[in-house]
C-alpha cells in the first residue's frame, strides 16, 4: 500500500476549499508571498493585495509549473506501478498497468500529491 492511500481529509478541510478559489497549494505560496511583501515594503501587506499581486506578477508561471511537476511527478508512480505489476505477472504488462494505476489509485495520489508536496515560489528560487 502506497502512502497516499492512508490520506484522509476532514470535514473542515472541505469546507474551507468550497469557500477559497484557490487550491492549498497557491494558498501557502500566497501566505509566503504576503509575508514577502511585507518585509519589502516594510508594512503589514493586506491579503487583498497580496492575491492581487500574486496573480498579476507570479500566479501563471507557478501554475505552469506546478502542473508540469505534478505531470512529471504522476508518470514516475505510473512508470514504478507498472514496473511492480508487470514483476507481478512476470512479464511487461504494459499499457494495462497505466489503466489499471488510473482506475485504482489515481484520486487518491493526487489528493496525497497535493497535500504533501511543498509549494515552490518563483521569487525564492535561486539563479537557474
Amino acid at each position: 500500500m502506497n502512502s497516499y492511500d492512508n490520506n484522509k481529509r476532514g470535514p473542515e478541510d472541505s469546507a474551507e476549499e468550497e469557500r477559497c478559489p484557490f487550491c492549498r497549494a497557491e494558498w501557502r505560496v500566497i501566505l509566503d508571498h504576503r509575508k514577502l511583501l511585507s518585509r519589502r515594503t516594510g508594512r503589514e501587506v493586506g491579503m487583498k493585495e497580496a492575491v492581487a499581486d500574486w496573480l498579476k506578477c507570479f500566479s501563471r508561471e507557478w501554475r505552469q509549473e506546478r502542473i508540469m511537476r505534478a505531470l512529471q511527478d504522476e508518470r514516475e508512480e505510473i512508470l514504478r506501478h507498472k514496473w511492480l505489476e508487470s514483476e507481478k505477472a512476470g512479464y511487461d504488462i504494459g499499457k494495462d498497468a497505466v489503466i489499471d494505476w488510473i482506475l485504482k489509485h489515481a484520486a487518491r495520489w493526487r489528493d496525497w500529491w497535493e497535500h504533501h508536496t511543498h509549494p515552490s515560489h518563483p521569487e525564492k528560487r535561486g539563479p537557474d
